[in-house]
């Protein structure tokens, strides 16, 4: 059965930079071939909009290429097997930005030794595959056949040590890999290390703001036959950062247990998830990766389990719970110490309309906010944070409903963005309501400073803590 993982957040790009001051340099004015390049050395292709035909091999070690702008027709005819870019040099890198690759037979990009690869608006696009005849094996009934948009192959034929530094895959397209269900290595991107022997580092693997579109699969990690002393399971000994791509089809091929679909997740987040099958890392965290985010609607989530998890995890600094339409974020230093006895459901009823009869009575519009549970809270305080579109760019009163006197107590103001954002933090579980800050706000009564209501305080300040708004439908700007 597949796995379904959907989580939402923000995360910062960061995008890799070639010195290409003294590099050969091409402003191409119209189609070109292959054949009319050199790369023997750091090479700069300015395609303006144009098209280079043929494909090409990267074998040059220690250099720099920076293609721009520019399609890469591989022209594969019926029978062969083409990559578009093949790219096996030790310390040579790679950057692709706007660049579209197409016609291709096995791979628009084959990758083996290498020391960092950065693609970023580029498209890899199969739907132009021409048919190869029969294959063998798996493929025995395979007419057409696109292995990989993106096919990272690492160690493959390696005979001497070299590292990875870097691979960044963003803001690119994948579409029509037409590789049939049966071949088992075909994906959008397959990123393996086929053979540890030789390589000394290998950095982590980002993949982020991507769109994949009918591909039979999306992310391929690993492979069932590894090379040297490199087993299945350590094939898939990467760690991927992904973000903000769509809907993601990831198949684990560094484990023979079980049939495709058990080993099939669909990944859609734009949380940062952190995934590495061979530790079993499969973590989701904020932007700057000091929260832990974790799936309230998910049947094994456990409230206690996860303040647990992050109150002895030193590389993470809050708890984010996801349920939804609204989160609740929990600092470490909040957590109590001795977890009995309190709340374990933290979830909310956020409305527009209130079961409370008298609270309805005092106010006729806002955002109500009531608990499911009562009780002791976990930490000293938790971060409400919801999405209030109506709202945006408003300041909001927030109010406190007293039960013994029947009153509202005004509480503090509360800010919401741009983007309909509000966040802000609770010390106790209680009705409440947010209505916008005009003439007409409800007349309340401010408790006496001997009043216990004080210990019941919402501390009403925006929150500041590492990720910037967390609610599903958050609005947002996507850098490209």
């Amino acid at each position: 059965m597949k796995k379904t993982f959907k989580l939402m957040g923000v995360l910062v790009a960061c995008f890799a930079w070639v010195n290409v001051a003294s590099a050969e340099t091409y402003d191409m004015e119209t189609d070109m071939n292959v054949s009319e390049f050199d790369f023997t050395e750091d090479t700069v292709i300015n395609g303006n909009g144009h098209t280079i035909i043929g494909n090409f091999s990267i074998s040059t070690p220690d250099i720099d290429i920076v293609i721009n702008n520019a399609t890469i027709d591989a022209n594969a005819a019926d029978g062969t097997t083409i990559n578009a870019i093949e790219l096996n040099a030790i310390g040579t890198s790679l950057e692709l930005n706007n660049v579209t690759v197409t016609n291709y037979t096995k791979s628009g990009l084959y990758a083996d030794k290498f020391l960092s690869l950065v693609i970023d608006g580029s498209t890899f696009d199969g739907s132009k595959t021409p048919e190869i005849g029969e294959g063998s094996g798996p493929e025995a009934d395979l007419m057409k056949r696109s292995a990989a948009g993106i096919d990272i192959n690492i160690g493959n034929t390696g005979t001497t040590d070299f590292s990875v530094e870097k691979i960044e895959i963003t803001n690119s397209t994948f579409r029509n890999v037409l590789a049939s269900e049966e071949n088992t290595t075909g994906g959008g991107i397959k990123v393996k290390v086929k053979n540890w022997a030789h390589l000394t580092s290998m950095c982590d693997v980002v993949i982020e703001n991507n769109t994949f579109t009918d591909n039979v699969r999306d992310l391929v990690v690993g492979t069932n036959a590894g090379g040297g002393e490199t087993t299945q399971a350590q094939t898939g000994d990467i760690t991927f950062k992904l973000f903000g791509n769509s809907a993601m089809k990831v198949v684990n091929n560094s484990s023979n247990e079980g049939d495709e679909a058990a080993r099939t997740e669909v990944i859609d987040s734009d949380y940062l998830v952190e995934l590495n099958y061979y530790t079993d890392t499969h973590k989701v965290l904020t932007e700057d990766e000091t929260g832990l985010v974790v799936d309230a609607t998910a049947d094994e989530f456990d409230l206690s389990t996860a303040l647990t998890d992050v109150a002895s995890d030193k590389t993470v600094e809050n708890l984010v719970v996801d349920y939804g339409e609204y989160t609740i974020t929990i600092n470490k230093e909040d957590i109590k110490a001795d977890l009995a006895d309190t709340l374990t459901d933290l979830s909310l009823v956020v409305d527009t309309t209130t079961t409370n009869e008298v609270l309805n009575a005092l106010v006729t519009e806002g955002v109500f906010i009531s608990t499911n549970e009562s009780g002791v809270l976990p930490a000293e305080k938790v971060t409400l944070s919801l999405l209030l579109e109506e709202y945006a760019g408003k300041t909001m009163e927030l109010y406190y409903f007293n039960p013994t006197t029947e009153k509202l107590e005004f509480v503090s103001e509360v800010v919401v963005d741009e983007f309909g954002n509000a966040n802000f933090d609770l010390s106790h579980y209680s009705d409440y309501v947010l209505v916008e800050a005009t003439e007409d706000a409800p007349v309340v009564e401010n408790p006496s400073t001997n009043d216990n209501i004080l210990t019941y305080a919402i501390i009403g300040v925006v929150a500041t803590i590492g990720i910037v708004g967390s609610v599903k439908k958050k609005k947002k700007s996507k850098a490209n």
